[in-house]
């Protein structure tokens, strides 16, 4: 016990080295107290031109850290963890002028389940999902698995998107089976993980994920854009666990060396560092990145590395298949329609070689689709668990 007060006292005065403008004792309220009324105490920090605001219960435990820009009045305006006094995290989002803003998270049973939100401008918050956490290479990854039935209906988002960005679709799905979602490592609530996030890794990930979680297959893959490169390597790496492949706007290997061919002079150097921009992006959470470090980055040949990955694979000729794609562009943006048609005829290409696939194109959505046209991708994939059911029969 002496030991952990000497080290309070040591972070203590570090924050007073570090510009410690001010402490406090509070109560249960997180009112400003006596000492005797007290349940907590509080330390700010001054950083530039906003302080940080560390709050401790009385145990020395650590209970909330918040971005503040003003502290009389007290002002968050960024991102606030509270803690439980076990250690264990309570919440986590951010504020805009005290007022909670954008997605949030609460955790219960020790960060075991949690309830993820979407706070509104008009204070309202919005119920994304519940969800859980497992764990890969020791880090937590957050999943949701709802629904009773078979087979399983699993859902892939695009590069960096979080798994919620599904939510008009699952309702619908986990009334007639079994849904499962997740967030990938370092990506929504997923702490992230280090080793290379190439596509055939996250393939791995997804199966381990699975497993862990006790979901059998079979399995039915619902993937949009980056998401469609992992299920074209999961398909391949466990060909007997798919029943079925929904891919929505799919990326496309091939989209930059053939963009990219369509282009003379400076709009190709323009287009190319439009593409390598990625890379280098600056205010980007760790899962973009780790992620985009794979996508976009192209070298002489044209291809990227998960291209690489992905542009020999075949899908089996013994499952369904179905294929949303956009035909819709913007009209006003140079080489839309010609990249556009770039992603259309390799679709049109595929439907060629791989006789199963059913093609929908649609020009009511953009890249999205399954957020500005829902219903389009819950009607198929319902009738393409209907067909999986009739014919196991």
């Amino acid at each position: 016990m002496k030991l952990y007060f000497y080290l309070t006292f040591l972070s203590a005065l570090t924050f007073t080295l570090n510009g410690q403008v001010d402490t406090a004792f509070l109560d249960k309220d997180s009112k400003k107290c006596d000492r005797k009324d007290a349940s907590s105490y509080r330390f700010i920090s001054k950083k530039n031109k906003t302080f940080l605001v560390t709050d401790f219960y009385l145990s020395n435990k650590l209970k909330m850290t918040a971005v503040c820009t003003s502290t009389a009045p007290f002002t968050r305006d960024g991102l606030c963890t509270n803690y439980l006094e076990n250690g264990g995290k309570l919440n986590e989002g951010n504020y805009i002028s005290e007022r909670k803003s954008g997605v949030w998270t609460w955790w219960v049973n020790n960060r075991e389940d949690s309830l993820v939100g979407e706070f509104r401008k008009d204070g309202h918050v919005w119920v994304l999902n519940r969800g859980h956490y497992t764990e890969l290479q020791s880090k937590k990854q957050f999943v949701v698995a709802e629904g009773m039935g078979q087979p399983t209906v699993v859902f892939l988002t695009g590069m960096a998107d979080p798994q919620y960005y599904f939510l008009d679709v699952y309702p619908e799905i986990r009334k007639s089976t079994r849904i499962f979602a997740y967030d990938r490592s370092g990506l929504g609530n997923s702490e992230p993980i280090n080793d290379a996030r190439t596509v055939d890794t996250l393939a791995f990930d997804l199966h381990e994920l699975l497993r862990k979680e006790k979901i059998y297959p079979p399995f039915v893959l619902v993937g949009h854009s980056m998401g469609g490169y992992i299920m074209r390597c999961f398909v391949s790496m466990y060909p007997a666990e798919v029943a079925g492949l929904i891919f929505i706007d799919p990326a496309v290997e091939v989209q930059f060396k053939r963009s990219k061919e369509l282009r003379l002079g400076v709009d190709r150097t323009e287009f190319e560092k439009e593409y390598y921009s990625f890379l280098s992006a600056t205010g980007r959470n760790q899962g973009f990145i780790s992620e985009a470090k794979y996508i976009f980055d192209n070298d002489t040949t044209g291809y990227s590395t998960n291209g690489k990955i992905v542009r020999n694979l075949r899908i089996p000729v013994n499952i369904p298949v179905t294929l949303f794609a956009s035909s819709q562009y913007d009209a006003s943006v140079p080489y839309a329609k010609q990249d556009n048609e770039v992603r259309l005829d390799y679709f049109r290409d595929l439907k060629q070689s791989i006789p199963q696939i059913k093609l929908i194109e649609t020009n009511k959505s953009g890249h999205y689709i399954y957020a500005q046209e829902p219903e389009l991708v819950i009607t198929e994939i319902k009738r393409m668990l209907e067909e999986l059911r009739t014919n196991s029969r």
